[in-house]
């Protein structure tokens, strides 16, 4: 795999995951 598109995916997945934490952040202040 090309080195570029390693680095891209690493940056997306970070990306993601930094917005799944924030989904579920935002689900426990709501359900309060």
């Amino acid at each position: 795999m090309d080195q570029s598109l390693v680095k891209m995916n690493g940056g997306y997945g970070l990306e993601f995951h930094l917005m799944l934490i924030l989904v579920e952040l935002y689900k426990t202040f709501t359900n309060n």
